[in-house]
């Protein structure tokens, strides 16, 4: 899609669409749109509407494809540690290991990479991971506390973000959409499954597993974006890459073959309202 867009220019307007099709959506079920619980949804839309996605695709564009998921999906490690200092999650043995060796996988994958990094692009791509952990310890702190509609937090948060990223690709001058028959698809896969049905699933990973869980499952991720970019965009692992793809399997088997976590026992009851 970068080959025919400005990268901020692209998620602005991917947001914008996807928020106007959930607002539409949920008048047509007659859903309520009032932003409850108001300060959550803002961390949420602040955080994963603006930040992950916003600093994420100015990663790729940076850096490229690889390069850029390697560090953006540090984004597990992040969520680990938040959801103990947060949700006073307990991090059984199991998960440790594999914790560590999705670590070491991601360090192989870095390690292996024969060309470089920018400092800018894993900036980026650090910062969109750290948001994006944020926002993921926030929709399950708000769910163990409030009945929230899955569709009203994925409404507000492209809405929340609309403006802000709007703003950015306004000042950033990008060169102007060539619009073309693959970048109409791209653009329509990544309105109705990126950014509504994935977030829908996603949302439902959240509210039934520990965020530990959760999120140490998205290593599936690095793993999907390495192969992806080799067969689409020619972009070719190198050998302690593989190794590092061998690593972070390893630690999804763990991860799925492990018992749950119970929160912790001060967890409070869902509000409801």
């Amino acid at each position: 899609m970068l080959r025919d867009t400005g990268p901020l220019e692209l998620i602005a307007l991917r947001t914008a669409v996807a928020a106007l099709l959930l607002v539409v959506l949920m008048l047509f079920l007659r859903k309520s749109l009032a932003p409850r619980p108001l300060i959550p949804l803002l961390i949420i839309g602040a955080a994963q509407g603006v930040g992950m996605n916003g600093f994420s695709v100015l990663a790729v564009a940076d850096s490229g494809a690889t390069k850029a998921s390697i560090f953006a999906y540090t984004m597990p490690l992040w969520t680990v540690l938040l959801a103990y200092l947060v949700l006073h999650e307990r991090v059984r043995a199991r998960q440790w290991l594999a914790i560590a060796l999705g670590a070491i996988g991601l360090g192989f994958v870095i390690g292996g990479h024969s060309s470089q990094i920018s400092e800018l692009g894993a900036f980026f791509a650090t910062l969109g991971g750290l948001l994006w952990a944020v926002g993921t310890v926030t929709w399950k702190w708000t769910l163990q506390r409030y009945k929230v509609d899955p569709l009203l937090m994925i409404t507000w948060q492209n809405a929340i973000a609309v403006l802000p990223l709007g703003i950015a690709a306004l000042l950033v001058h990008e060169r102007s959409m060539h619009w073309s028959g693959l970048l109409v698809f791209a653009f329509i896969y990544n309105v109705a499954v990126t950014a509504v049905i994935a977030w829908l699933l996603w949302f439902w990973v959240v509210q039934r597993l520990p965020a530990v869980t959760a999120g140490m499952s998205s290593l599936a991720i690095p793993i999907v974006a390495i192969v992806g970019a080799y067969i689409f965009i020619g972009e070719h692992p190198e050998p302690l890459q593989w190794a590092g793809i061998l690593c972070m399997l390893l630690a999804l088997a763990i991860v799925s073959a492990a018992p749950g976590i119970r929160p912790a026992a001060s967890q409070v009851q869902v509000e409801h309202y």
